[in-house]
């Protein structure tokens, strides 16, 4: 997925490039991010640092500033051959083309000093949806953040201004409840002030709405423009949480659109009858609305990788968003990159979250184990937990963890740890395996899914060549069940339940993954197949979890893996069973036990 503004990034990148090879100098591109270029820049092979370039494309403008490792003496050298102004702000900023304010020269910023609260605001439009975000300060101190994404028709045609006047209102309503009379607001769109004051015409219902919402607010507004993407930190962290509340978007309407040809397909997934999210109508009072989603009183994260934003993946989240949204439950999701965990002071600290705002509950969708540990060390109840999820993910660890219960398996042997780049004798290993297995023999990485990193190895020569590809990444080497070629059972475990099944055939590969041509069909589950099923996922202290299962020589059921962040859609397209409303409630019901 490319990067917002990344073909005006790489032009300029490529001007910078130009202007100062004249003058000796070599650059890189050190890294990329929406509207934020960083350049590595070097001097007679001598790295000087990093010069950070931020785009507006509101204002089709850009502005330098100085990363960490790069000097102010270098940095005015360089703004200087750019052609920029080398004077700099407090933020180490120095302007490159063009930009406005609204302030006029010389004009000072508005004295807020002794204003207790302070609020930034911004709006983020990604891929057709809106979303806004903020943060807001208690003298100075980060007390709260919201996002969230807007689904009025309104705010989509507005792009990312109807976020940034979401975001003003949803930080008016946060006053409202909190008994804040008075607050700093911190915006980088001028026309939300004059809007709101009346100098700019109102002429949309939307801007009519925002109008009318102000003369009612009762809270007292200082208006602070500010400009955008210039390293104003907490600027830059509202327009973060406005970009993670447009990523929450509704991904499955998406789907349909993508699919216009493929009627049956279309069928299937309107059948999901997955619940409306609600949309806070534009023209009411706005503190009806969200005291009205704050009744149930329980409120989640859904944590999911920021680096795996594809449809195939971003759907789930917004389905367990909307399965939440039916059982009373405000779900808020989040990339695993918005936080960073550390360790600061001897303590376990993260920074992008606020300790008042702490989940009842945390959905890890996702396998980033090093943060999942971080946040149950901090006291973060997480579904599924972190060693559940390094279990399933890691296919030596779930079948050692598995060993010595009585769970049926086939047999197995591990390929010993090898460093990276260096060589071992493949052939001794061959041997030793060929002691337990006979072929075929099926390879698997210890990390993959989908079936995509599992092989077949019919000869020797076949093994061989396998182990030599595989030979620095863990991975086993396991017996080859004849009896199930081309077909497996997934169960989908929810507690001490099996609540859907489904059985997957492929009539021309040995493996029955539907991603891989499979075809699927419902399935009544024997006890053996239940009994094994529950057992594994409660011996690897999974929450839930899909448990593939396959047909010994008497169809009786042998494990074959654990999936702990199952994929829903197709097991629901098979069966109509809505897992991720059965999984919200397996949750609900866990978090009114405790309490």
């Amino acid at each position: 997925m490319p990067y917002i503004c990344e073909k005006e990034l790489t032009e300029i990148y490529r001007y910078i490039e130009n202007k100062l090879a004249a003058h000796g100098f070599k650059t890189e591109i050190a890294l990329m991010r929406d509207y934020m270029l960083k350049v590595k820049i070097i001097e007679n092979d001598e790295v000087l640092g990093k010069l950070i370039v931020d785009y507006s494309p509101r204002k089709q403008s850009h502005g330098y500033r100085k990363d960490s490792d790069l000097s102010g003496e270098h940095f005015e050298r360089i703004v200087n051959i750019l052609g920029a102004q080398a004077q700099l702000n407090n933020n180490n900023v120095a302007k490159g083309h063009k930009s406005t304010g609204s302030q006029k020269s010389g004009e000072a910023l508005p004295d807020v000093s002794s204003i207790k609260y302070h609020a930034y605001v911004d709006g983020s439009f990604i891929d057709g949806n809106v979303g806004y975000g903020a943060v807001i300060l208690k003298e100075g101190q980060i007390i709260e953040e919201l996002k969230g994404r807007v689904d009025s028709q309104d705010a989509v045609s507005a792009r990312q201004v109807g976020g940034e006047i979401r975001a003003v209102i949803e930080v008016l309503k946060w006053c409202e409840v909190n008994n804040v009379d008075k607050i700093a607001v911190f915006y980088d769109f001028l026309n939300i002030e004059k809007w709101a004051t009346g100098e700019y015409r109102t002429n949309t219902p939307m801007t009519q709405a925002y109008k009318d919402f102000i003369d009612r607010c009762k809270v007292k507004i200082i208006w602070v423009k500010v400009q955008s993407h210039t390293g104003i930190a907490l600027n830059d962290r509202a327009d973060e949480l406005a970009k993670s509340g447009a990523r929450q978007a509704n991904i499955t309407d998406k789907s349909e659109e993508k699919n216009n040809n493929d009627k049956d397909r279309i069928i299937q997934f309107e059948q999901m009858n997955l619940p409306e999210v609600q949309e806070a109508p534009e023209q009411i009072n706005f503190m009806d609305y969200i005291n009205e989603k704050a009744r149930s009183g329980i409120r989640g994260w859904i944590i999911y990788n920021g680096s795996l934003l594809t449809q195939k993946f971003i759907e789930h989240v917004d389905w367990l968003i909307k399965a939440a949204d039916n059982n009373g439950i405000n779900l808020t999701a989040f990339k695993n990159d918005d936080f960073a965990p550390a360790v600061i002071g001897h303590k376990l600290s993260l920074f992008g979250y606020v300790p008042e705002k702490k989940p009842d509950f945390v959905i890890f969708w996702d396998k980033d184990i090093r943060l999942a540990l971080q946040l149950e060390k901090m006291g973060f109840r997480l579904y599924n937990n972190a060693k559940s999820i390094m279990l399933c993910d890691d296919k030596i660890l779930t079948h050692q963890i598995l060993a010595n219960n009585d769970i049926p398996m086939p047999l197995t042997v591990f390929s010993p740890f090898v460093y990276p780049g260096c060589k071992v004798e493949e052939e001794a290993f061959i041997d030793k395996i060929e002691q337990v297995l006979s072929y075929p023999i099926v390879v698997k990485e210890a990390f993959g899914s989908f079936g995509a990193q599992v092989y077949l190895a019919r000869d020797r020569n076949q093994l061989v060549e396998l182990r030599e590809k595989l030979i620095d990444k863990p991975h086993l080497y396991q017996q080859f069940i004849e009896t199930s070629y081309g077909r497996d059972v997934r169960l989908q475990v929810i507690g001490n339940k099996v609540v859907a099944a489904m059985l997957r055939v492929n009539e021309h590969d040995f493996k029955a993954n539907v991603t891989n041509g499979g075809k699927m069909a419902p399935f009544d589950p024997p006890k053996t197949f239940i009994d094994v099923a529950v057992k594994a996922a409660k011996l690897v202290g999974a929450d839930f979890a899909g448990v593939d299962l396959l047909f010994g020589e008497n169809d009786e059921p042998v494990l074959c893996e654990i999936n702990s962040n199952a994929h829903m859609k197709n097991i629901f397209k098979c069966t109509g069973v809505d897992v991720a409303d059965l999984i919200i409630k397996y949750i609900k019901n866990k978090i009114t036990e405790r309490a």
